[in-house]
């Protein structure tokens, strides 16, 4: 564990702030009720001997809080402590102005380099993670490339306001967004791909803007896309039994172990409607017994709310079978994966004609046609396993309870579908209910 303090001074504020982070992760923000005026942001230290004793004492009551918040019992060592410049000072001094394209050249370099940290658990971002925004940033470049605006941060931020006036600021952040918008309509891309495109680039400014200490407030709300719920298809019944019926065929026909550890996350995607991402995580104390039952117990990662939703559901043999096996090997009840699973997905389903069907796809803001094992994700096991349990009769309430949704969770719904064979089986059991048809003369006027 790093305990990290940083200390800065906010503008038209006499008193010394600290930032207290843990691994990179922030802790919080706290005065340490010295005056800065004599603070020595080059030597980060007071120059006088009072304060630079009571500063000492402060940083030991910060890595004591820290020590007996993780229960540890040890005030860590590994401590570094650094200060950060005014914000007069750092915008007078940086020699590069925070513009778009300074932010997308110094984004790429920290990407490249893992200098970026998520900002909840403080851990390095995964490799998939970081692949996919540097592809982002080369988004972005090509916008420029465009005759993109090359928004200026620095110039244009909550303070400018008093100088420029309210209304010029407004209209140069309306034409920046209204660009940018524009460029990624004009690519083809889905409305679900342009939201988050935007909300990259959102996160990207503010991650710049709070390090430099630009204050944007609101100025970029107007950076906004509506976000479009992607639809969720299933597959058919006949897939989900083929599939949970030829495990062991499936786990021989594989090629690498990796692939036969896909196998796992498709079976259990199936018959625990889970996400992968809590699969990732389960281990055998998620395990317990009851009533000669046994059931899984679990709380969802990405669950809205999920503070107060806890999943407790009944194991299947067949699930139970192979928590066991990865037991043994793994010590958790999921074997390790690496993030191209969808891939490995693809290249297993390929092998069996009957996922060779013929589906329709919204890709890039038009429908295509594409071979369903070209198409299948690992997030859609989770959705056909949901869906089969509703056609199974299963309550709702029930089903709602096993996959982590709320009572009035709307992102149920999109889990809510119905295969095109089902449909039209139960079209022919519909039709079959009817009354024959009866011929109707035309009638000559």
């Amino acid at each position: 564990m790093k305990i990290t303090i940083s200390y800065f001074q906010k503008p038209q504020q006499k008193k010394l702030m600290a930032r207290v982070r843990s691994s990179g992760k922030i802790i919080t923000d706290v005065s340490t009720g010295l005056d800065a005026e004599t603070f020595d942001f080059s030597k980060r230290r007071f120059t006088d001997t009072l304060n630079a004793s009571l500063l000492l004492d402060f940083e030991k009551g910060v890595y004591d809080r820290v020590a007996k918040a993780t229960k540890s019992g040890l005030v860590p060592r590994d401590v570094l402590i650094f200060a950060v410049k005014t914000k007069r000072e750092r915008v007078e001094k940086r020699e590069v102005k925070l513009t778009l394209s300074s932010m997308i050249g110094e984004y790429e370099y920290r990407l490249q380099h893992s200098l970026i940290f998520n900002s909840k658990t403080g851990r390095r971002l995964a490799s998939a993670s970081v692949t996919t925004l540097l592809e982002t940033c080369r988004l972005f470049r090509k916008y420029l490339e465009s005759d993109g605006v090359n928004m200026d941060f620095d110039k244009y931020n909550i303070e400018s306001m008093g100088y420029y006036g309210k209304s010029q600021v407004h209209s140069v952040y309306e034409k920046f967004t209204g660009t940018f918008k524009s460029f990624l309509i004009d690519r083809g891309l889905s409305e679900y791909t342009i939201f988050k495109t935007v909300y990259k680039m959102k996160q990207m400014i503010r991650y710049f803007c709070e390090k430099e200490s630009v204050e944007l407030g609101s100025l970029l709300n107007d950076l906004k896309f509506q976000k479009v719920q992607r639809e969720v298809e299933v597959i058919s019944e006949e897939q989900i039994n083929f599939i949970l019926s030829n495990y062991h065929r499936m786990v021989r026909d594989c090629l690498t172990e990796e692939q036969k550890n896909t196998v796992d996350y498709m079976v259990i995607g199936i018959l625990m409607a889970a996400r992968r991402s809590d699969m990732d995580n389960w281990d055998k104390a998620n395990l317990y017994e009851n009533g000669g039952a046994t059931y899984l117990k679990f709380k969802p990662q990405k669950t809205t709310n999920s503070s107060g939703v806890i999943v407790d559901v009944p194991v299947p043999p067949m699930a139970l079978s192979i928590f066991k096996a990865n037991l043994k090997k793994h010590s958790k009840l999921m074997p390790p994966l690496s993030q191209s699973i969808n891939k490995r997905l693809k290249a297993i389903t390929r092998r069996y004609d009957i996922f060779h069907n013929e589906v329709q796809i919204y890709r890039k803001g038009r429908y295509v046609k594409v071979r369903q094992c070209d198409a299948i994700h690992i997030h859609q096991l989770r959705a056909s396993g949901t869906s089969h349990r509703l056609m199974q009769k299963m309550p709702e309430a029930a089903v709602r309870d096993m996959t982590g949704h709320t009572h009035d969770s709307e992102a149920f719904a999109r889990y809510i579908k119905v295969s095109r064979e089902a449909k039209a089986k139960f079209a022919d059991e519909y039709l079959g209910t009817l009354p024959p048809e009866v011929s109707v003369p035309l009638t000559e006027e």
